[in-house]
């Protein structure tokens, strides 16, 4: 992947050392980056993302960024190595960006190792869009009616990450189902070797699951989310293994027709190309200065679980649900809010697995650290929330403040447009 590369240098003196330790800075940059199929070239006439670089030599440079400002993409990343008074001339610069109404990023470590991470940070998020582009999300029926809070606005959804929210009436998926049509269908050996209950349920789940792939395929969805109750009522069974089985092979797949869940999931996946896991806050003990939170639900993705068996819905005792482990590690709890101007986010780290008999099946127990209690309560993120492994506060961050930023800029725009 190229990136355009501009290098900015006001040089006044022991003009040849200073342009090689510039040189040095960028081709060890490089070398690095290779591993990541990214290169920063200043001869390739655009970059492959919305992403420019500008390499800020010098003090001095700041003249010089004036003359190729109207030419940079929307969102810049400015690179200094802190030589040359080159960290004040990127501080002025960065004022600039924001004053015109463009998007400045900031790479400014001491060595190059660090630079190259976050410069990979920077080019995922920017890659990341690029890829969810234009995408179709299904909604199979509607919300569920508990989900009173968990509506959004589809015209904003699409003005905000370009999604396309796709209705699809619930009988449509019924209709398919009822074409008891059975597809491949992955670990299906597996998956039959785990079920304990009436082999015509686990059929059922996968007819629920091949009958889901097929609107998949018709709409070209690369996400859906599902008014999964109303399987309860006409073929007792659930979607609960169909989800668990989608967002294992990369299709983001939310229960109870959530979309911010939807939407939360669906950035995930494309931050660090895994999957996470839609879940609801079950208990909290607070006892001894030990912050502990119980989430469970049914649909974990199989990819995200150590072990698991299949058994029912807990609710219903119907269907065919997942009851995993999940690996005892650091976590990101995260949720965008409906009204999807702001989201929740939290790290946690997860410290065992969960096996009370009056939640959903998959349990994991998260410790949190007391400064983030209160946002739990006080955040309005509606009823479920998401988590994926590792900390990735950060990447969703700059990827939701990169959608986010530019939608605010468009409304600033437009309304100065309806005042003149």
């Amino acid at each position: 992947m190229k990136i355009k590369l501009y290098r900015l240098g006001n040089y006044l003196s022991n003009e040849d050392n200073k342009k090689r330790e510039a040189d040095d800075f960028i081709n060890d940059i490089n070398s690095s980056l290779f591993d990541d199929d990214i290169q920063l070239d200043e001869k390739v006439k655009e970059s492959d993302i919305d992403l420019d670089v500008v390499f800020v030599e010098t003090g001095g440079a700041e003249i010089l960024f004036l003359k190729i400002f109207n030419e940079l993409k929307d969102n810049i990343l400015l690179l200094t190595h802190q030589k040359n008074n080159s960290l004040p001339a990127c501080l002025e610069i960065k004022t600039y960006i924001v004053d015109n109404n463009k998007k400045p990023y900031f790479v400014f470590a001491p060595k190059e190792d660090i630079c190259v991470r976050q410069i990979v940070s920077f080019v995922s998020t920017f890659s990341a869009k690029r890829e969810m582009d234009g995408a179709n999300l299904g909604v199979l029926g509607k919300p569920s009616d508990w989900l009173i809070a968990s509506h959004v606005d589809y015209k904003k959804v699409k003005d905000i990450f370009n999604f396309n929210l796709i209705d699809i009436p619930y009988e449509e998926v019924k209709e398919e189902i009822d074409l008891h049509k059975i597809d491949r269908v992955p670990h299906r050996r597996e998956l039959e070797n785990k079920w304990k209950g009436k082999k015509e349920d686990l059929l059922l789940s996968f007819e629920i699951y091949c009958a889901i792939k097929r609107i998949i395929n018709k709409y070209n969805l690369k996400g859906l989310t599902i008014r999964c109750f109303e399987l309860l009522k006409d073929y007792s069974s659930t979607a609960c293994l169909a989800l668990g089985l989608l967002n294992d092979e990369g299709i983001v797949a939310t229960c109870e027709g959530d979309i911010p869940t939807l939407l939360t999931m669906f950035l995930i996946k494309h931050i660090n190309n895994t999957s996470s896991f839609q879940v609801n806050l079950s208990k909290m003990n607070f006892d001894n200065n030990n912050y502990e939170c119980l989430f469970a639900h049914c649909t974990c993705p199989l990819n995200m679980l150590a072990n698991y068996n299949l058994t029912t819905h807990f609710e219903s005792l119907l269907g065919v649900a997942i009851q995993g482990e999940l690996s005892l590690i650091d976590c990101s709890i995260i949720k965008i809010n409906p009204a999807l101007d702001s989201f929740f986010a939290i790290p946690g780290e997860i410290i065992r697995n969960g096996k009370e008999s009056d939640a959903c099946r998959t349990q994991v127990v998260v410790r949190i650290e007391e400064e983030y209690v209160a946002d739990i309560f006080n955040y309005e993120k509606a009823n479920h929330l998401v988590i994926a492994y590792g900390n990735i506060l950060y990447q969703f961050y700059e990827l939701f403040d990169s959608y986010y930023s530019k939608y605010q800029k468009t409304l600033q725009m437009k309304a100065n447009e309806d005042k003149h």
